[in-house]
């Protein structure tokens, strides 16, 4: 039986809330966090390394009164996907001219900026930005609001180079590079061949700390193994989800096509507490399982069989496996700098985690 332990959760949900992207060092010090965990509990796990690709920049520079100044651009173009509408090319060519009155089209320069302010000014075609301590919370809030101006950092020595006016060409240059990521792959003691299989994803937004998305999703499947290891459960933390899924096509490939594990289930733990956040909906697949468990939940919630958006759960809903996800609408500050501990529903959290438990219970009788 599994009986959610809230005080645990919402302490692991403190110990990870911090930018996480995948195949970063925070990445990896939260891997390190986890292990530190789960060994304490007997149980097993390993590591599935992967290559993916990651698209950077290699140049970036501006040319100002036949000067070439390099400088360095906050856009994190793994993020920005070309379907979201943000620029017809990953690489960025302007021409235009220097000035911060917001009635002009133009290129704004500041010695400092909140990145909130830049979603504001509806006239900015660039920023170019002195002394910016965090650039990838600027790329996050312009993400989350889908709004992309490109904007770059300068150093200190090259301000005298800019003066109102001033004819401005800002280039940036991209290539694909390949890199290496990682699932974390947690097993029970109860190793039979048809598992239920809980996944969350570890890595988070650029510079979003992700308690919601998707820190609640690894704290309770950490208290789900912790609690259950003699159930027959395999527990992944997937990485690059924020990238396209990249960690659980990676895993069901290798495992579930390729070795032949047949889930039982599979849970997918993933957003749906942040303060605001609209009523609870839960996705079961197949519908005559939906139509079996729909009664163990509350009456208001919804209950559906459509298996939607960009989650880790299509990979494996693309093959048939039955499906839960308890869910909810997000008031988008998920993939934002917003999405912080102090922006947790406490009282959503309690109920995600019952309808879970809920789930699981009905899954071992």
């Amino acid at each position: 039986m599994y009986q959610p332990d809230i005080e645990f959760i919402r302490e692991m949900i403190k110990k990870l809330s911090f930018p996480r992207v995948a195949s970063s060092d925070d990445e990896r010090k939260a891997f390190a966090i986890v292990e530190n965990e789960i060994k304490k509990y007997g149980l097993d796990f390993e590591y599935q390394f992967y290559e993916g690709e990651w698209r950077e920049s290699y140049e970036a520079y501006l040319m100002c009164n036949n000067r070439r100044i390099d400088v360095t651009s906050t856009m994190d173009y793994n993020f920005m996907n070309l379907e979201w509408g943000f620029s017809e090319s990953y690489d960025t060519h302007i021409e235009s001219f220097l000035s911060n009155d917001k009635a002009k089209k133009a290129i704004r320069f500041y010695n400092f900026i909140e990145p909130r302010d830049i979603c504001d000014d509806l006239n900015a075609v660039a920023f170019i930005i002195e002394n910016c301590a965090d650039s990838s919370q600027i790329a996050c809030k312009q993400l989350s609001m889908e709004k992309y101006i490109p904007c770059v950092l300068i150093s200190n020595k090259d301000r005298e180079y800019f003066r109102e006016n001033d004819k401005i060409h800002l280039n940036i240059k991209t290539h694909i590079t390949m890199r290496s990521f990682r699932n974390m792959i947690i097993k029970s003691k109860n190793k039979s061949v048809a598992p239920i299989i809980i996944g969350a994803h570890i890595d988070t937004f650029v510079g979003s700390p992700g308690a919601s998305d998707d820190t609640f999703g690894v704290a309770i499947g950490i208290d789900i193994m912790r609690q259950c290891g003699n159930e027959n459960i395999w527990m992944i933390l997937f990485t690059g989800e924020e990238m396209g899924r990249l960690g659980s096509i990676d895993f069901v490939n290798r495992n579930i096509i390729d070795d032949g594990v047949k889930p039982k289930i599979y849970m997918n733990i993933d957003s749906g507490i942040e303060k605001g956040s609209g009523g609870i909906q839960i996705t079961i697949t197949p519908k005559r399982l939906a139509d079996k468990m729909a009664n163990l939940f509350e009456k208001e919630y919804i209950v559906g069989n459509d298996v939607f958006s960009s989650n880790d759960a299509i990979p494996f809903h693309e093959l048939g496996i039955p499906i839960f996800w308890s869910w909810a609408n997000s008031p988008y500050r998920a993939h934002s700098i917003d999405d912080t501990l102090d922006n947790i529903d406490q009282n959503q959290l309690c109920k995600m985690a019952e309808n879970y438990s809920l789930a699981l219970n009905h899954l071992f009788s």
